[in-house]
């Protein structure tokens, strides 16, 4: 999982900008509605930032979150 993981803020955008490029290059565009459906970890705020940055609809998928 995460436990550990920490950023610099410049470090954080570069993850943010490589996820961002990664869903465009797999033909996601503005306004599409994205499902994240893991568990609570470092990562999963990475794809958050990242989709908003597209302009992709984070839809909330619970089920995973840690107690």
């Amino acid at each position: 999982m995460s436990k550990g993981i920490r950023w610099t803020y410049a470090e954080f955008a570069a993850e943010v900008d490589k996820v961002a490029r990664a869903l465009v290059a797999s033909g996601f565009t503005v306004g599409e509605r994205v499902g994240i459906w893991a568990p609570n970890m470092a990562q999963w705020t990475v794809v958050q930032y990242a989709t908003a940055k597209v302009g992709l609809i984070r839809q909330h998928q619970p089920g995973l979150s840690d107690p």
